[in-house]
Order: structure tokens, then sequence, then C-alpha cells
């Protein structure tokens, strides 16, 4: 597993000249020396590219929770206000007889709050799904969907770890090969909604159910991406022994 790290981080000749050299001499200390240091800046730029991941993962997730919270708050205030219209219609009509003009008019105030509260009982179900503009002109999920040669948003330590093999075997689908096919379907998640327009390139009007899905598919690389953080720490502590 530590050779896929390798391979990305494009450590292979060296650690090759490393074991052709004599342990103890020099040369041997020199190469490990250098090999530790390149090791240790590859390690912390996987972990800021994971660290943005994540960050841009929560700031979907933070931004879906605000849509959903201040819709259902909306949706709240006006089943209250027809609940509220409802109670005073009833209590507002008189006891008189019935079938008399005095009747009607006394009873006509009541009718008007039972029809304002059943207007805004409708208007609570029917409220229009909250929307707000989010952009990401660097968008790591639009560089596994898309797959340049260069990616826009991931290290090239990190893409390289990505569009290379997952297997041992050369013909073996990469990991970013995997998500692509995993993530072909996303758009059929919500119908009627322009899905793969906003997650794979440079953003728009999202709605909760839309930021919900970018921060699971966010959370997915992110995952892929941990393994290669996994790989080159031990590979840090076999050079430091």
């Amino acid at each position: 597993m530590l050779l896929n790290a390798a391979n990305a981080a494009g450590l292979v000749p060296r650690l090759r000249a490393l074991r052709r050299t004599p342990p103890g001499s020099a040369a041997h200390q020199m190469l490990a020396h250098q090999l530790r240091q390149q090791v240790a800046r590859l390690s912390a730029v996987v972990q800021q590219a994971r660290a943005e991941l994540r960050c841009e993962q929560d700031r979907a997730a933070a931004l879906a929770t605000e849509l959903q919270a201040a819709a259902d708050a909306h949706c709240r205030h006006l089943l209250l206000l027809a609940l509220g219209l409802g109670l005073t219609g009833l209590l507002s009509f008189p006891v008189l007889k019935p079938r008399t003009t005095r009747a009607f008019f006394a009873q006509a105030p009541g009718v008007v709050c039972l029809l304002v509260a059943a207007g805004a009982a409708w208007s609570g179900t029917q409220a229009p799904v909250p929307e707000a503009s989010f952009a990401h002109p660097r968008n790591a999920l639009g560089d596994v969907r898309h797959g340049p040669a260069v990616a826009s948003a991931l290290p090239p330590t990190v893409w390289a770890y990505l569009t290379q093999p997952a297997g041992q075997a050369p013909a073996a689908p990469s990991r970013q090969a995997q998500l692509r096919a995993r993530w072909r379907t996303v758009g059929r998640r919500l119908p009627g909604s322009h899905l793969t327009q906003l997650l794979y390139e440079q953003g728009g009007l999202y709605r909760p159910a839309e930021l919900r899905v970018r921060a699971q598919l966010l959370g997915e690389l992110d995952a892929q991406v941990q393994p290669l953080e996994t790989q080159l720490r031990a590979l840090a502590a076999t050079l430091a022994e």
C-alpha cells in the first residue's frame, strides 16, 4: 500500500536510490534525510487538501441547515397564524337565532377569520423551497467528474493518487474513476433539479437538498484521499527507523 503513496508523490526513484546505498553511509543518511523532508512537505499538502474538502463540506451542510431552518420557521409562523385566526373566528360567532339578517352580519367577522386562517394554513404548506447562491470556483467535485490532466482544486500529489490504479493490477480502475461511476446517477436523486450543473461547475442557486448532496459527495471524496495521508505517515515512520 505504501507503494501507492510513493508513486503518487514521485518518491520511487529516491527510494530505490536509498536501497542501493550502504546503510549507515553518509550518502544513505543524506538521502534518508531528504526523503523525510519531502514526505513531511507532502503530508502537509495532503492534510491541507483534506482540510479544504472538509471545510467545503461543512460550508454546504451549514447553509443547507440554515435554509431549512428558515423555511421551517416561516411555515410554523403561518400555521400558528392560521391557528390563531381560526380560534378567533370560532370564538367570534355570537349565540343568535339562525336565519336572521342580524345573525348573518354578526357572524361575518368569524367567517372572514376562518377564511383567512384557511389561506394562511394553505400558504404554510405551499411555501416555495428556499434557495441561496453558493459559489465554488475551485471545485474538486468538478475535477473528479471531468477528469482533467491537471486538477484545478486538488494538489498534484493528491490528484496523482486519485487517478492512478487503485489496486495492484495496472488495469484496475482509479479512485477517481470509481467515484465518477458512483456519481453518474446523482442527478436522479432530485428530479427536476439542475443538480449536475450545480455540483460540477462553479455554483449557482442551491436548495437545501442539493446542498446536502454536495456535502455528501465531498465527504466521499475526502474518504478516498484519507488513505494517502495514512500511507505517507507510515512511510515517514519507516524512514525514521
